[in-house]
């Protein structure tokens, strides 16, 4: 599955061959982004919610039920589709962690959009937990990716030693695991869950 991330004032204007679906963000209170008709564009989710990942006075956050719908929303068109796109007012953050979360359901990576965006991890993580309600692997990928934030990393990747090279995912998940003094990882890898999600 083919993802592009894009900000309010670009789908506007926006213009794509591959089939395709939209999720497009905007904070509440606002109005939705002007979406040009596109025949190739079988239908447009819209959500709203602000742009942060914890609790600030009365300001709504994505919730369950957000997180609920984005999957719905997919799993319904994503055998008739390439591409999803999603939008938000700058195509940074909030797009960025529903991209990234799909990906890594439906392709089995994320890599790319920690490295050119700045996913909002709580947008990211809700998601996948709704994603993978219900399996047990879940906490132990929440808490792998929670161990890579705490080292300050932000691309799925951490320097060695020497700063030089850097590790690859797999490399970071078994010091993760060396770290909590067990030898392997005991969940499915990301190729085996993105097989079975497409299933």
């Amino acid at each position: 599955m083919k993802f592009l991330v894009i900000p309010e004032r670009e789908i506007k204007s926006y213009n794509v061959k591959d089939i395709h679906i939209i999720i497009s963000i905007t904070a509440p209170k606002t109005n939705k982004a002007v979406i040009p008709f596109r025949p190739n564009c079988l239908d447009i989710l819209y959500l709203e919610f602000y742009d942060l990942d914890k609790k600030y006075k009365d300001y709504k956050l994505i919730s369950s039920l957000d997180a609920e719908k984005t999957w719905k929303f997919v799993t319904t068109y994503k055998d008739k589709i390439s591409l999803i796109i999603c939008q938000c007012e700058a195509g940074i953050s909030r797009s960025a962690g529903i991209a990234a979360a799909l990906s890594k359901a439906l392709n089995g990576e994320d890599e790319y959009f920690f490295k050119h965006y700045l996913p909002n991890m709580l947008v990211y993580n809700l998601l996948l937990k709704e994603i993978y309600s219900g399996t047990d692997w879940l906490g132990e990928e929440l808490t792998f990716i929670t161990w890579l934030y705490k080292h300050k990393n932000f691309l799925g990747r951490l320097k060695r030693k020497d700063f030089k090279e850097f590790y690859t995912r797999e490399e970071a998940l078994k010091e993760f695991y060396k770290e909590r003094g067990e030898d392997g990882c005991p969940y499915p890898s990301r190729k085996e869950r993105a097989r079975e999600m497409r299933r």
